[in-house]
């Protein structure tokens, strides 16, 4: 459990700062219901900030290099991805559905969405935002600590896009869904926020694979 004690990192002001000049773009993309949702994670980040070794689940693991870091939101790349750049990450052998996101944003033109049965969607989170916030609301950030967990705070907070995979009741999907999360490092630090949601019916089955990559050199955090 993470110590109630905030630490004021490089990285929780920036993201702070992110934070700010994001809400007005959510609030205009069809998102706004999440909103609260948002805020509720970034207070609590800002309130109990990034674990260090002396809290009991991260004494082995130093976080210098990721909270000494001043993270700016990553870019949009998808332009400059081509289907020859992610050859090297498709499974062998399949011809699966793919779902692509580039630095957090899903890619259409990148993406497979054929042999998924009747009733199976697979896509975009933040399209499903905009318009079937009956569908999420029920399960998005229903299942994810943020209250205790700190980088859980942080994903939620700048949550937008991501992967949502529903299965209807007694549905079995025979081959397995990729999701390939790519990020395209530029000059400066930067970070992505994806979210993968997967909602089953009950007697369903379907295998779900995420992979994350890089595209070229450079500090990011995802």
């Amino acid at each position: 459990m993470l110590t109630a004690q905030r630490n004021d990192t490089r990285a929780l002001e920036s993201f702070l700062q992110s934070f700010k000049g994001l809400e007005g773009q959510w609030s205009k993309n069809g998102q706004a219901w999440f909103q609260s949702v948002r805020r509720a994670a970034i207070a609590r980040l800002a309130d109990i900030g990034f674990p260090t070794t002396r809290d009991e689940d991260w004494r082995f693991t130093n976080l210098a290099p990721i909270v000494n870091t001043a993270f700016q939101v990553a870019e949009d790349a998808t332009a400059g991805v081509s289907l020859g750049a992610l050859a090297p990450f498709a499974f062998a052998g399949c011809d699966c559905p793919r779902l692509v996101f580039v630095n957090g944003r899903f890619a259409l033109g990148l993406s497979t969405l054929s042999k998924l049965p009747a009733g199976v969607r697979a896509g975009s989170l933040a399209q499903t935002l905009a318009g079937d916030r009956r569908t999420l609301e029920p399960h998005l950030a229903r299942y994810e600590d943020f209250q205790q967990e700190a980088f859980s705070a942080l994903n939620t907070a700048f949550l937008a896009d991501g992967a949502f995979v529903s299965v209807p009741r007694g549905t079995v999907v025979e081959v397995p869904i990729h999701i390939l999360y790519v990020t395209v490092p530029g000059a400066a630090p930067t970070a992505t926020h994806p979210r993968t949601l997967v909602v089953t019916g009950d007697d369903s089955h379907v295998s779900v694979v995420e992979d994350y990559v890089s595209l070229g050199e450079g500090a990011h955090l995802s």
